[in-house]
């Protein structure tokens, strides 16, 4: 009998021993080739960021340039002996400066024509003025570096072809500098705000309208659970002392309160007025609005401002007639 894999005689396919080396050498060899295309798919390849100004080929270079994004790196070279604020940017592959800069500050240096595009990261083309040479002082190094004057207003970069040359105190870079932002005196100036304390409301309160002949209403206390009972006392201790609520001996009405738990371990205390106060009161009906409504009279406006009232309800006061009636 012969084999099918290898055509000899005396064995059949399934135990050909020459089949499974051929098989093992062609697993082999697939692993290697998988292994060196994966290592060509994270292969980086380096760009040169040298240009030579005598080429006339021109090369698209990318430089990032933010507007309004995230807070940057910032150091102030001295460009000339004068100084000037640039970004660090390791996108951008050379240091350029805007027209304005080298107009104030530059403009003894003659302006030679960079044969280069400069694109941002968005792909728009930035129009180049020239390109020339400047004396860098920066932490003690001097260097004579090129640099690209832009059209327009854009920042200030400090790219690589720099970044080759000089070295950047890094630590002091990304050190928080405190500055005076006017924060304190607005603090002190409002620090009844910003105190802790439950703030009250003036010229608000709330009155309460009741259907005629109706009869108060008296509910008995509910037990409260033995594990909440001491958050509850200091929750009703605290409103006490923040004038919230005030102790009374004897009352016509009495509605039993409802502790809830709060997402902090905290208690908020609510009272069940679905049994007293609510079937025999008076609303006052009044149509939200819809938001269509809000985002048009929003229309228009440049500033805007939020408030959060702490415990908004609680800040609101309960008119004298309605207190001792309810």
């Amino acid at each position: 009998m012969d084999c099918r894999a290898c055509g000899k005689k005396g064995h059949i396919e399934r135990a050909c021993r020459n089949k499974k080396s051929s098989e093992k050498l062609s697993k082999t060899v697939k692993q290697k080739d998988t292994s060196q295309k994966k290592k060509y798919v994270y292969a980086v390849e380096q760009e040169s960021t040298e240009v030579s100004d005598s080429s006339e080929e021109e090369v698209i270079l990318k430089i990032l340039t933010v507007a309004g994004g995230t807070q940057g790196y910032y150091v102030s070279p001295l460009l000339e002996g004068q100084p000037v604020r640039m970004e660090i940017d390791t996108g951008a592959a050379v240091s350029i400066v805007s027209e304005s800069i080298y107009k104030k500050t530059l403009k003894h240096l003659t302006l030679k024509p960079g044969h280069i595009v400069l694109k941002t990261y968005t792909g728009e083309s930035v129009a180049v003025r020239g390109i020339t040479t400047v004396t860098v002082q920066l932490n003690g190094q001097t260097e004579k570096l090129p640099l690209y004057v832009v059209k327009g207003n854009y920042p200030s970069l400090l790219g690589r072809s720099w970044l080759e040359k000089i070295n950047i105190d890094w630590p002091s870079v990304r050190t928080m500098k405190h500055g005076d932002t006017g924060l304190p005196a607005l603090l002190e100036k409002h620090g009844e705000v910003f105190n802790g304390e439950l703030g009250s409301m003036k010229n608000i309160t709330v009155k309460l309208n009741i259907k005629p002949d109706s009869k108060p209403k008296l509910m008995k206390a509910r037990p409260v659970p033995y594990v909440i009972r001491p958050k509850v006392e200091a929750d009703l201790d605290a409103l006490v002392n923040n004038k919230v609520l005030e102790p009374v001996t004897v009352s016509e009405w009495a509605t039993p309160i409802v502790p809830v738990l709060k997402k902090d371990g905290g208690i908020r205390i609510c009272g069940d007025f679905k049994g007293t106060l609510n079937p025999v009161l008076l609303v006052e009906q009044y149509p939200l609005p819809h938001i269509e409504d809000l985002f048009a009279s929003l229309a228009g406006g440049q500033k805007f401002s939020k408030i959060d009232l702490c415990q908004a309800y609680l800040q609101m006061h309960v008119d004298e007639k309605s207190k001792k009636s309810y």
